[in-house]
């Protein structure tokens, strides 16, 4: 909750996340070069093949692909735009996942704005379903509606109470009741390559300052050989990614955006080998 999401087909019942959403500013734009990969986030990426400055207009090959696998490639002009669109996509049909505009074809490299994409995984919300302490009761296709149904919520004084993913209630450290409902409103999409957590708590974003974040994976915490130490509380699990394109010797600085603010004294845990000397040697262990 506190992302945005689109409804797919505008049925309310099925959401899925807005992976990206370019605006009207100036600097909402990507060039892309002759031979280079757009990591777009969520597994889409747009490769340029080729470009024919001698048409008119002139004309770009573009290749389209999610997680790797290729789901089309198109010749698109100057001035058009790129929709990709999937027959029949979470039962419904001909699904708009992926639009770009091709702004300017330069003779090496193409100019894209108004990127949008949504993401392949899909919440379909049905009656009985539990989000945190609420159920949905109704799931139709223009509205959604929660309650907690079977959960007592109990306001106690200079709590917070969480009631869903994000969603939560604050209640003031004052001798009389006052509470009120407190929601993390997520207004843009960081940037990074996204990836959802393996416990099923969100959305998390990986970025990096220098290189490229590749093989982002989730991993389950029962997938280690080694069990965490009990001091461990991998509310989101575990990551698996590499970070590519960095000259000998060079470091990077990574950065993770998570669904919700972390707790104070949150710890950065790192499963792998130790090093013991100046080579990576040792057991594989989760340590921080």
């Amino acid at each position: 909750m506190g992302r945005p999401y689109v409804a797919v087909k505008s049925n309310a019942r099925k959401l899925s996340r807005l992976v990206i959403e370019q605006g009207n500013a100036s600097s909402e734009k990507k060039i892309l070069a002759i031979g280079e990969t757009w990591d777009i986030g969520d597994g889409w990426t747009l490769k340029a093949q080729s470009i024919d400055a001698s048409a008119l207009p002139r004309q770009v090959w573009f290749t389209l692909s999610k997680d790797g696998v290729k789901l089309d490639d198109k010749v698109i002009g100057q001035g058009q735009t790129y929709v990709y669109i999937e027959k029949s996509f979470a039962g419904e049909l001909d699904v708009p996942l992926f639009i770009t505009y091709v702004d300017i074809i330069a003779s090496d490299s193409v100019q894209l704005r108004y990127t949008w994409a949504v993401s392949k995984n899909i919440i379909d919300f049905n009656a009985g379903d539990k989000i945190g302490l609420l159920t949905v009761t109704t799931a139709g296709s223009d509205f959604i509606y929660l309650k907690n149904y079977d959960n007592t919520i109990t306001l106690v004084q200079g709590a917070t109470i969480n009631i869903a993913d994000g969603l939560r209630f604050r209640v003031n450290d004052t001798p009389d009741l006052q509470y009120y409902p407190e929601m993390t409103v997520i207004t843009g999409l960081p940037s990074g390559t996204p990836v959802e957590s393996s416990t099923g708590k969100g959305t998390v974003i990986v970025n990096t300052d220098a290189g490229t974040v590749e093989n982002l994976t989730a991993v389950n915490v029962s997938d280690i050989p080694e069990p965490p130490p009990a001091s461990a509380n991998l509310y989101y699990g575990l990551f698996r990614f590499n970070i590519t394109g960095l000259s000998p010797g060079g470091n990077a600085n990574i950065t993770m955006t998570f669904p919700n603010n972390l707790p104070a004294g949150t710890a950065y845990w790192k499963y792998g080998r130790m090093p013991r000397t100046q080579h990576l040697t040792g057991t594989p262990s989760l340590q921080r």
